[in-house]
């Protein structure tokens, strides 16, 4: 969310003359490296939660 905003205020203070076209990409690009990083954490987590899911089952089922 705060990235988010920064990128709005960047976006806003190049509209208004405030910062070059180069300062705007910075911020562009740290918005998108933190979209990245959510995600990321976001796809390990369901990844640990699957393989968690794998180890219960097996120890329920008795089958592997």
């Amino acid at each position: 969310k705060l990235a988010e905003e920064n990128l709005n205020m960047a976006q806003e203070q190049f509209k208004l003359g405030m910062i070059s076209l180069i300062d705007l990409d910075r911020s562009q690009l740290e918005y998108r490296n933190t979209q990245l990083s959510f995600n990321n954490r976001h796809y390990s987590l369901i990844r640990k939660q699957e393989e968690l899911n794998l180890l219960l089952s097996k120890k329920i089922l008795g089958k592997w």
